[in-house]
This record gives C-alpha cells, structure tokens and sequence, in this order.
C-alpha cells in the first residue's frame, strides 16, 4: 500500500512538471550589472534573475533564462525562442507597435566615463580625437552614433562595461559610454576606483519589459503579472535591493 502511495505520488508530481508552462526569459550576456550578472557561465543573481523568478513563481510556471544578443531581440521575439526580455526600449526595435510593452520600471541615462584626476568633458564636442569605448551590440543616440560613423571619435569595440571601466582607468581608453546605474553599481564595488563619470547625460532611457504578443499568450500574461507586481511593491523591491529607484 504504501509502495502504491509513493508511485502515485511520483506520477502525480512528473504529470503536473510535464503540464506546467515554461516562461522563457531572455536577456543579452553583454547587459551590465546589476541588470545581469553571469557566474559559470550562466546567468546569476541579478535584477534579471529576481524579476524572472518572481514572475514565474506567481504564474506557478518552470523557467527558462535564454540568452540573446541584443541586436536578435526581435528576431527571438518573433520566432518564439523567447516569450519576453527587460532592460529594453521601443526605441531599439524595428516595430516596437506588434509587440506588448511593459509601463516603465526604471530610468537609466547614457554618461560618459573618464579616468579621474583628468579634465571632464562638458560636452560631446570636446572629446573628439578620443578613444571611446563602446559595445559592439549597445545602443546608443544617434549624435554619438554619428560620431563613430564620421571618425569624430575612435571607436574601441570591447565585450562588457566591466573591461571597459579597467580599460579607462589604465589609460587604454580615453573615455566609454555606459549607463549610469552600472558605473554607480561598480563604484560602489570597488571604493579604490579611479573613475570619474560627467555631470551631463548623453540620453535619458526609460527600461521596460517587452512580450511576443502576436502567436503566444505567455510573455503577454507575464506582463501582466510583472505589471501587479510592481503596484504591489514588489519590483520595486528588488529594484531597490540592487540600489535601483523605481518609477514612481
């Protein structure tokens, strides 16, 4: 009898994993932390993981963190590789109307990064000639864009912020252009930096989450659970645990 109990157990538990929805979640490996941090080779704690794992545990679904360049963003979307992905901007997708978008979580903004001790640029203008880093699949405004298209500024293609920031401080940069969360989140990791950021922003980015809304319903309905979550504080919290401040 008790053999019998502990086999419909065992079947019980295997049909409800079978049954259970699975929510793919993608993120791009190069997104800076504390948006997304990898240990081993997978992804590790970050917003991205928080978020993900509070969503899909209030759906009551399994969950799947799938990596994506951020330049196959929609073609992931499209194609059902991925139900949703955060840290994004209608900005950066071809048809940002076909897709189901988030309100905003969070406000980030384009800085410029120089070492400290030399003389801060007040404007784009004066860092032309420059060494400037960047992500070769980052977005950035169209006046830097144009910059590097035109040879203004020479651009230093370099995998992740983290390189990047030890490159400006050994003088194998001039400057990169990073978002102002991530350089505040590694100087607070490393207080013997030798960074300094420029008063003035290049763009301000309203964050969001974005779903494939067109053929599946999943990443549809987690918006909606990301978007009660969030009323009920509980985005906000870990936004907050990561020294973020969420839209009011």
């Amino acid at each position: 009898m008790q053999s019998r109990f502990f086999v419909l157990a065992f079947c019980f538990l295997a049909i409800t994993r079978v049954s259970a929805e699975t929510l793919r979640w993608g993120f791009s490996p190069t997104d800076p932390a504390p948006y997304v941090m990898m240990q081993g080779g997978e992804l590790g704690p970050s917003i991205t993981r928080s978020m993900g794992e509070l969503v899909a545990s209030r759906l009551g679904w399994q969950l799947e963190f799938v990596e994506v360049p951020n330049n196959r963003l929609d073609q992931s979307l499209r194609g059902g590789r991925i139900d949703l992905v955060c840290n994004t901007n209608p900005a950066w997708h071809r048809a940002p109307e076909k897709h189901r978008w988030s309100r905003p979580l969070y406000h980030d903004a384009d800085v410029v990064v120089i070492r400290a001790g030399r003389t801060i640029p007040d404007r784009l203008e004066d860092m032309e000639g420059m060494r400037i880093g960047a992500g070769h699949d980052q977005h950035y405004p169209p006046e830097l864009a144009n910059a590097f298209s035109d040879g203004t500024f020479q651009r230093l293609d370099v995998r992740d912020t983290e390189t990047r920031l030890r490159m400006v401080e050994h003088n194998r940069l001039d400057a990169t252009v990073e978002r102002r969360r991530a350089v505040q989140y590694h100087i607070t990791r490393h207080p013997d930096h030798l960074l300094a950021i420029a008063p003035w922003t290049l763009a301000e980015i309203p964050l969001q989450c974005v779903a494939e809304q067109k053929h599946r319903d999943r990443g549809t309905r987690a918006i909606e659970t990301l978007e009660r979550l969030y009323g009920d504080q509980d985005i906000r919290a870990v936004l907050t645990g990561f020294g973020l401040v969420a839209e009011q």
